[in-house]
């Protein structure tokens, strides 16, 4: 669910809430995702209050950096349907 979270709002215009995640899974995005440090680092996404969004290069980025956020079971589940 975490997974699904970050990916269905990142990815889109308006971001991901830090502060929906902590609500929703009383949890810290960026503890449970380090890849999203790594993401602001490496300036693909910036936090603007409580929100990440993804910068111009992360949008043209975005199908290579989202499947960071996928599990490997659904990744294997993906491989064996090709």
């Amino acid at each position: 669910m975490k997974r699904r979270f970050i990916i269905k709002n990142l990815f889109f215009w308006q971001g991901l809430s830090l502060s929906d995640y902590q609500q929703y899974f009383a949890s810290d995005a960026l503890r449970d995702f380090p890849d999203l440090e790594r993401f602001i680092q490496q300036g693909y996404c910036y936090q603007n209050g409580s929100r990440l969004r993804l910068t111009e290069t992360g949008m043209a980025l975005s199908d290579c950096l989202a499947p960071v956020f996928v599990s490997p079971e659904v990744m294997l589940r993906e491989n064996r349907q090709r």
